[in-house]
């Protein structure tokens, strides 16, 4: 399933900006309308495929995911960061991500969006009941920037 989300992260990715946004706007729609478990088999898949993909065009598609993300109320955001840091407390896969190129792309956006980023991160991740856990794999420059 990992090429799977793969092949779609790099499609989406290799789309022009004005195709991308309404396409992953339509994807995060459709994802918040979605039960729990298949929320958590999409992103698991995504961070199974993260390591596999040029960095170049992950950076593309992140960086326009959080834009769009933006443009959901606050309780979405908190949403879908609670399952992204639900699922990297249960497994190995943050070390196998490029914190600093993710810590450039954060630095990329401007100032509200950045704000509106660390504190859904930050009340996601106190939300959850693995928050030890993640904390712990999390690298201290990643978490000067929500904490």
């Amino acid at each position: 399933m990992s090429n799977y989300a793969e092949n779609i992260i790099k499609i989406l990715a290799g789309l022009p900006e004005f195709l991308r946004k309404p396409m992953l706007k339509s994807r995060l729609e459709e994802f918040f309308k979605m039960e729990k478990a298949e929320q958590l088999e999409i992103i698991d898949n995504a961070i199974d495929a993260i390591p596999d993909i040029e960095f170049d065009t992950l950076a593309k598609l992140i960086r326009t995911w959080l834009e769009v993300l933006d443009k959901f109320d606050e309780k979405k955001r908190e949403e879908i960061f609670s399952l992204y840091a639900y699922t990297l407390a249960k497994r190995d896969a943050i070390s196998k991500l490029d914190i600093k190129g993710l810590i450039s792309i954060y630095n990329s956006l401007d100032e509200q969006m950045r704000k509106n980023v660390s504190t859904a991160i930050r009340n996601a991740i106190d939300k959850i009941d693995e928050k030890d856990i993640l904390l712990a794999k999390i690298p201290d420059e990643a978490k000067r920037l929500f904490y």
